[in-house]
């Protein structure tokens, strides 16, 4: 798989941080969600977020990645233009992932501008 760049281009994640704790998927593997710095990141490019599912039986063996990245900051206060002083643009970072209840949906906390905290509902998929 080639990495993504600023908003989903072919440009390479020129950092990668570990983000959410793992959760466990109904098919027994795991989802975790990362944290992708993207060129230009300091000062012009986006801090945003992907996804990888690991092996069940074997956590290093990655059986996927997210072609493209789940969070992208694309609101105001999530790209830093706010009445809120900011510590850094275009950034958003989950942090925390929680089970709903529901077959393998997913609340997710994420940092955004270094400002703000949000979450998202998640449901995986599968094809």
């Amino acid at each position: 798989m080639e990495p993504n760049g600023p908003n989903n281009t072919k440009a390479p994640e020129i950092v990668i941080e570990a983000s959410t704790p793992l959760v466990q998927l109904s098919t027994g593997d795991y989802l975790h969600f990362y944290s992708a710095g993207t060129p230009g990141w300091i000062p012009n490019g986006n801090y945003t977020s992907g996804w990888i599912i690991l092996d069940s039986n074997n956590p290093r063996i990655i059986k996927q990645k997210s072609t493209e990245h789940l969070f992208i900051p694309t609101e105001p206060w999530e790209i830093g233009d706010s009445i809120y002083p900011v510590q850094r643009h275009r950034t958003l970072f989950p942090t925390s992932i929680v089970p709903t209840g529901t077959k393998d949906q997913f609340r997710v906390w994420y940092g955004a501008a270094d400002a703000n905290v949000a979450s998202a509902i998640i449901q995986v998929s599968y094809q």
